[in-house]
């Protein structure tokens, strides 16, 4: 069934019910009445099944918020394979897991913290603030199903890595791996982990990192490579890690083999680094911020006060209290135009700042772009072609990229 056919039937279901109106009017007639209230439900599903079958992003926020207003939730999460969503209504601690037509699939209380569904699985953060209380994470399957129950869980922002999950199963217990079945994906034990990333963890027998002197690469299969020196942020990136060892940087695989010692264009000695991002790393060397390659070589130095990664060929930099934006050749990419905030690119679009305060989209031409549609002091974040736009007023509202209020 088709929209339009839904759209027929709910017409007839409608004409059905102001006949039933005249017969039995507002009064509660027992079972009449219920047969009333039963016809008011089938009208809401339809007319849930018929927005949810819009499968664009404008439809699924349009769905999510029919959703939010008529259940009363104040907000609704992104639907996961057109399965599940958390929901949550004016109930502190509780949260719902929703089901396309509203039906809530379970409730759970007392709820920290959840993360996003992915891969099928999420991990909730419970917290009970009694005598039986203290903290535990469960792992969810799209059906409500508590698969795994665990003190704590080490997991990458984002869940960025494979479907693999560093665990604690009781408090000041080893840390084991799982995976999205909560099964070990081998027998080992470590006392300090992260999450997975790049398709590795960081893992070591030591509880605390600081004390580490020798590091294991952790790969899915449950094999494992050794690597000393201090692992920057836990995580691989693009296929390789920085490691510093004897205060000075060098760049590691996923076999733990050190594949660059930088050249003397690059030091390696580093106040501080960031994770590759289309093959290129900024490092804060004496101060300032350059931009390094997987061979160890340093970009035509150009000295900035801080530096974004590249993302869609460009990065942002900040110098003299100005934010600008450089390609790959550490070159502006839009001549003198500066700005006094500015976000990285994402899916064609980047946000700016100016000077009074006010927030603009500008393209790869680093040209504004639907400055005449609003006017707002918030963030703009643009996701599946809507720009989520912040009102003077603090409204929410959403824009396509042609200009056009959707909702």
């Amino acid at each position: 069934m088709d929209c339009q056919e839904i759209t027929k039937s709910i017409s007839k279901i409608k004409q059905f019910q102001k006949e039933f109106d005249v017969l039995f009017g507002d009064k509660k007639y027992g079972k009449a009445y219920e047969e009333k209230y039963q016809i008011d439900q089938v009208i809401l599903s339809l007319q849930v099944e018929c927005i949810f079958r819009d499968k664009t992003y404008e439809g699924r926020i349009r769905h999510r918020d029919y959703l939010a207003k008529k259940f009363g939730y104040r907000w609704i999460d992104e639907f996961y394979d057109e399965k599940a969503a958390w929901a949550e209504k004016e109930m502190q601690g509780a949260i719902d897991l929703l089901a396309p037509n509203g039906e809530i699939i379970r409730r759970f209380e007392d709820v920290e913290t959840m993360m996003p569904f992915k891969y099928g699985v999420a991990w909730i953060d419970f917290w009970r603030d009694d005598e039986s209380g203290g903290s535990w994470w469960e792992l969810i399957d799209v059906t409500g199903k508590t698969i795994k129950k665990v003190n704590s869980v080490n997991y990458n922002p984002g869940f960025r890595g494979d479907p693999y999950f560093m665990v604690r199963e009781v408090e000041d217990g080893p840390i084991i791996c799982i995976d999205r079945n909560g099964q070990p994906i081998s027998n080992n034990h470590y006392g300090y982990a992260e999450g997975f990333s790049d398709g590795v963890a960081i893992a070591s027998q030591e509880k605390i990192s600081s004390l580490a002197r020798e590091w294991l690469i952790v790969h899915p299969d449950g094999t494992e490579r050794r690597f000393s020196g201090a692992p920057y942020e836990y995580r691989f990136s693009e296929g390789v890690l920085f490691v510093k060892r004897n205060g000075k940087y060098v760049l590691i695989d996923h076999e733990g083999a050190e594949i660059v010692k930088f050249t003397e264009n690059a030091s390696g000695w580093y106040d501080q680094v960031k994770p590759f991002s289309e093959g290129l790393a900024a490092v804060k060397e004496s101060g300032f911020w350059v931009f390094v390659d997987k061979n160890g070589e340093t970009l035509p130095r150009q000295f900035y006060d801080r530096a974004e990664s590249f993302s869609e060929g460009l990065a942002v930099v900040e110098a003299n209290d100005h934010y600008f934006y450089i390609d790959k050749k550490v070159e502006k990419a839009f001549g003198d135009k500066a700005f006094v905030e500015a976000k990285s690119f994402k899916n064609g679009f980047a946000t700016v700042a100016d000077e009074i305060g006010y927030w603009h989209i500008i393209d790869h031409n680093g040209d504004f772009v639907l400055d005449d549609k609003f006017v707002t002091k918030g963030p703009i974040y643009f996701e599946n072609g809507l720009f989520t736009v912040y009102d003077i007023d603090g409204k929410i509202r959403y824009l396509d990229k042609n200009g056009n209020w959707v909702f």
